[in-house]
């Protein structure tokens, strides 16, 4: 479901027949100016595809227009906190689905568990578990009160299925897309002349790969059909086991 920033190197690079690392460092290096320009002009417009869904909403309703204020400042930190630690914990126990016998860079962190260490930081499962977890707790958080300011009350699974589907679809291609934006435009590997059809290439995948997760709030429904009401509204029912499924 959520892009590497990896295999695409090697794709791209392919075509300008050079190697992925000589494709992302091709060119002279650019002075410490120029790379503050090039990241705040790809930040700025990445920013209004990464929103695009929450743009197109606005437009087409004056509640989302005059709501959104009130959606960001229903933001509980605390609340983000609790979600953030929920997609770090899935997107690391996702690593076990999808490679079960690989061994994963996670960066930094490899020191503890024995395994050489490369990157410590860009690249690495590590960036990728805390980079995607806290942008989609933000806009988890920021999508739900978007909704609830449409809806006239708050976004709920069993009173407004699609509406909580449209929202699941949204904060998860805007959340991920919004680390692939940061990600593209700081990650020092990347050569400045690449950034932007690397964040366009990366935020098409971000689309698809959200097209797929439209199952994730059925995930919930399921649990509390299955082992009821009372394994749903727990952490590990309600949120980690859905959670994960979509991060696999």
């Amino acid at each position: 479901l959520y892009p590497s920033l990896r295999s695409d190197w090697a794709d791209m690079a392919d075509l300008e027949g050079m190697t992925g690392t000589e494709y992302m460092l091709d060119g002279k290096p650019a002075s410490t100016k120029s790379k503050i320009k090039s990241a705040v002009g790809l930040l700025v417009a990445g920013l209004v595809v990464v929103f695009a869904p929450y743009i197109a909403f606005a437009v087409c309703s004056s509640a989302v227009l005059t709501g959104l204020g009130g959606a960001i400042a229903g933001m509980s930190i605390s609340g983000m906190l609790v979600t953030f630690v929920t997609y770090m914990c899935a997107d690391f126990l996702s690593n076990f689905l999808q490679h079960p016998v690989h061994k994963m860079d996670y960066g930094a962190f490899n020191r503890l568990i024995g395994r050489d260490i490369g990157p410590a930081w860009w690249g690495t499962r590590t960036e990728h578990i805390v980079g995607v977890a806290i942008c989609l707790a933000l806009l988890d958080h920021f999508s739900q009160g978007v909704f609830a300011a449409y809806l006239g009350e708050p976004l709920d699974f069993e009173t407004n299925p699609a509406a909580f589907v449209a929202h699941t679809w949204a904060f998860i291609y805007s959340g991920v897309a919004l680390f692939v934006l940061f990600s593209c435009a700081l990650n020092p590997n990347i050569h400045e002349e690449h950034r932007w059809a690397e964040f366009m290439h990366e935020a098409y995948a971000c689309y698809v790969g959200a097209n797929t997760a439209w199952f994730e709030p059925f995930a919930h429904a399921t649990v509390g059909v299955v082992l009821g009401k009372a394994a749903a509204a727990t952490w590990l029912g309600g949120a980690l086991f859905p959670a994960t499924l979509a991060y696999s």
